[in-house]
């Protein structure tokens, strides 16, 4: 591992279609239209970020994410799971 973060974009994929439907309905319940869920950062033990996030409201709109690590080999397997998970 370099250090350097490695990045792919991955479409048609809005993080809120991932999580769980009665915890975004709570978040919007709550917030309403002030509060997007935009990203999530996941630790690979001990210690390897892997941040997966849309960039702008307009990625949020289009479905476009992106996925960011170090690790390039966490970055396909977290891209896995972001495509299967329905």
């Amino acid at each position: 591992m370099t250090g350097e973060k490695e990045k792919v974009r991955l479409d048609n994929i809005a993080l809120e279609d991932k999580f769980d439907k009665h915890f975004v309905d709570s978040l919007k319940k709550e917030f309403g239209d002030e509060i997007t869920l935009a990203g999530i950062v996941l630790i690979h033990k001990p210690a390897t970020p892997i941040i997966v996030n849309h960039e702008t409201q307009k990625e949020v709109d289009d479905k476009v994410i992106h996925i960011q690590s170090p690790d390039g080999k966490l970055i396909d397997r977290v891209s896995n799971v972001l495509k299967q998970v329905k």
